[in-house]
């Protein structure tokens, strides 16, 4: 075989590999490292509902997603950046600018942790009025609960985390703080994300939420305008509906629940 015929034969060789070959992408996806069950860190694993469906989503679409998690506001940069994606994401008309969105990959039903010797009745949003809310830093609950705080019919106090939130009801600072998802997540919180909070350890019992969600969040994948992802999210919508029609997801979301048990 001369030269020619050789180089002829590597390339036919390589065309075939490559139409046949399915190669695996990557991408980078930010997200929150303390709210369970929906995404948190456990012996330097990221674990959750949002990862887990991320995991099945890639196995779908042929992607390995990197996904790190670290406290809000530096995952929220990241993507900010156009470094990578962001699970959890709520909807607001501000984050519409900068994100493009995915389908709902999950609901947080947000609710209201108080003290119990501070319980109140809370059937209507106006219920609410004046009161004030302990909530994390740079968080969104969508856009009806934002404008609650944007408009002063309620009371933001500031924090870092929800278990500090949850401190500063405790300490009488606010009267109520926004917790979740469910009361799955606040128990997590309470139970397994305390134990850098010894207050919040010793006095949890006198915590209580108030059963009714004072809103149903919708999470998303949200990725950068800069990074032109429509396509991708096309792929995405579509392997997400198939887990959704299939019960993958549900699956996922007892894993979590039923692995959960009280102390």
């Amino acid at each position: 075989m001369n030269f020619c015929n050789f180089i002829t034969l590597l390339l036919i060789i390589f065309t075939a590999f490559t139409s046949t070959t399915t190669f695996c992408k990557d991408m980078i996806i930010f997200g929150y490292d303390s709210k369970p069950p929906k995404y948190y860190i456990e012996d330097g694993q990221s674990k959750g509902i949002l990862v887990d469906i991320m995991r099945w989503i890639g196995k779908e679409i042929n992607y390995n997603f990197d996904i790190r998690l670290y406290p809000w506001k530096r995952a929220y940069h990241h993507a900010l950046e156009g470094d990578g994606g962001i699970i959890g994401l709520s909807w607001n008309e501000e984050r519409d600018k900068i994100f493009d969105y995915s389908d709902v990959m999950y609901f947080d039903d947000v609710v209201l942790a108080v003290r119990k010797d501070n319980v109140f009745s809370f059937n209507l949003i106006k219920d609410l009025k004046g009161k004030s809310i302990a909530l994390e830093r740079g968080s969104s609950k969508g856009n009806e609960f934002d404008n609650l705080i944007k408009t002063g019919f309620l009371k933001p106090v500031w924090s870092n985390s929800m278990p500090q939130s949850l401190l500063l009801v405790l300490s009488g600072h606010a009267d109520m703080a926004v917790a979740g998802p469910g009361k799955i997540g606040y128990m997590m919180t309470i139970y397994n994300e305390a134990s850098s909070y010894p207050s919040l350890v010793k006095n949890r019992d006198e915590l209580t939420i108030i059963p009714k969600p004072i809103v149903r969040d919708p999470n998303y994948l949200g990725i950068s305008k800069k990074l032109a992802a429509h396509d991708f999210l096309a792929k995405f919508n579509s392997a997400l509906k198939k887990g959704k029609d299939s019960g993958a997801f549900e699956l996922i979301i007892e894993k979590y629940t039923q692995a959960f048990h009280l102390p």
